[in-house]
């Protein structure tokens, strides 16, 4: 009988993508190793890229499902429903294993078996937990980074930067355009944006440039590869940049990026800019930034890799086995 792993996750609106993404980096982990993988969401799961769907081999509405693994990515979730999905779920598998992954070191965990936390440097943490994975080299990459595809008709490019745009979420604030006003006072015949986004993008004021919209991970994996820096929100993709040694400039969106981004400007000396509580007139500074970046080397910066799914699978792997031969 396959070994089962569930995962309790929420996404979209509030949520947003990055929880079930890094998720089903974990998934195709396991999926890798001839695990089930079920995903337990009240997202709506017909939104999900097909990348992401497929890391699930099903769907669980509730938690009286026999399972080896529950990983519960949550952040939003009140103290108390958490540990009632915790209490439900071990109450029909006495045996198995629960893994939390937090963000914010506001949690004791308490009643989790392992708890993950990617945060940039962390190397202790007060979690009330058997085992503790910390630090940015547990990071959860999806499986395209480990392979990036090979990019074709980039001609357009000659003669220009390319400079990676991402700012994550649904841009709801309107960081995009001022980033783009940015780039074009640096100079739109020298620089050419590659903007990931859902949605149309004008960039007829610059030579060249690109509109990537629902790309691969070994797609982007190519792309952060080509280009020569990013601008990110702080978010999980500034992982995937320093997995790819990309130089980045750093915008601080929302409140829960604020310590991933003073951690991305203090240990890996890259630019960060809060947006949260900028004005216009620092799109100037942004442009000094972005011009710094362009003559500076590139050479890893980080503990990231694209082996992070791997060693906690590989952790998970091991407490089960544990728990098993008792």
């Amino acid at each position: 009988m396959s070994k089962r792993v569930v995962f309790r996750c929420s996404f979209g609106e509030r949520d947003g993508w990055g929880h079930v993404v890094r998720c089903s980096a974990l998934a195709q982990e396991f999926l890798d190793r001839s695990w089930e993988t079920f995903l337990w969401s009240e997202g709506n799961l017909l939104s999900l890229p097909e990348e992401i769907a497929k890391a699930f081999t099903g769907v669980q509405e509730h938690a009286k499902v026999e399972s080896d693994i529950l990983v519960v990515d949550e952040m939003y979730t009140p103290q108390e429903r958490l540990e009632a999905v915790v209490e439900e779920w071990r109450g029909f598998n006495r045996r198995g294993i629960v893994a939390g992954v937090d963000d914010m070191q506001r949690r004791s965990m308490a009643g989790f078996d392992l708890v993950l936390n990617t945060e940039i440097g962390l190397a202790a943490g007060a979690y009330q937990v058997d085992v503790s994975l910390l630090g940015e080299s547990f990071a959860l990459l999806r499986s395209g980074f480990r392979k990036p595809a090979e990019l074709t008709a980039t001609h357009e490019f000659a003669g220009h930067a390319p400079v990676l745009v991402m700012i994550g979420g649904t841009d709801a604030f309107g960081f995009l355009p001022r980033v783009l006003e940015a780039l074009s006072d640096i100079g739109s015949t020298s620089i050419a944006p590659v903007v990931v986004s859902p949605h149309e993008v004008d960039l007829q004021a610059f030579g060249a440039g690109r509109v990537l919209r629902r790309i691969s991970s070994a797609e982007m994996a190519a792309w952060m590869r080509f280009c020569s820096l990013g601008i990110i929100g702080c978010g999980s993709s500034l992982y995937e940049a320093a997995a790819m040694e990309l130089p980045f400039v750093g915008l601080s969106i929302v409140d829960n990026q604020t310590a991933t981004a003073r951690k991305v400007q203090s240990l890996w000396g890259m630019p960060v800019f809060h947006f949260e509580e900028s004005e216009a007139g620092d799109l100037q500074a942004l442009a000094g930034s972005v011009q710094a970046l362009l003559v500076r080397d590139r050479v890893p910066y980080s503990k990231v890799d694209t082996k992070g799914a791997s060693r906690v699978v590989d952790a998970l792997e091991v407490l089960l086995a544990k728990r098993s031969s008792r």
